[in-house]
């Protein structure tokens, strides 16, 4: 990801309007959030399965995660019934929010996946250290 394309995605995430579901405006992406995606093999995170998947049982359980109570998640999460939650409270989304809500949730993920991309670093000497790193040698302004 270059940096103008990085730069872009993050500028978006900051202005963008909280994502509402169901009248609810969903808790942002965070560390937390996406450790249970991972924990729970959802694949909008994890980018296993092939591309033309259908994706739809991720995409609600990113919505779950993000709208339902954080302790709700987090017990459900834990106790493995992950996916029978996941599943109940989509009885009550409809296929309009759905629809609305996916392109919002691929920006979040962009954004996200944008704000913890490796910067490119400054060439390294010939120690292999770039400066400004621990072992760097000083430069006195040349």
């Amino acid at each position: 990801m270059n940096d103008d394309t990085r730069s872009q995605l993050l500028e978006s995430a900051i202005l963008m309007p909280p994502l509402v579901v169901r009248g609810i405006a969903l808790r942002p992406l965070s560390l937390g959030s996406y450790l249970i995606l991972r924990r729970t093999g959802n694949r909008l995170i994890s980018g296993e399965g092939a591309a033309d998947a259908d994706q739809t049982e991720d995409i609600v359980a990113y919505l779950y995660a993000h709208s339902a109570p954080l302790a709700e998640v987090l017990e459900s999460a834990r106790s493995g019934n992950w996916r029978e939650r996941v599943a109940q409270w989509a009885f009550e989304l409809s296929p309009a929010d759905l629809r609305s809500a996916i392109p919002r949730v691929i920006e979040a993920i962009q954004a996200a996946a944008a704000s913890i991309a490796e910067p490119e670093l400054p060439a390294s000497d010939a120690a292999g250290k770039a400066p400004g790193q621990p072992g760097a040698p000083l430069s006195c302004g040349e």
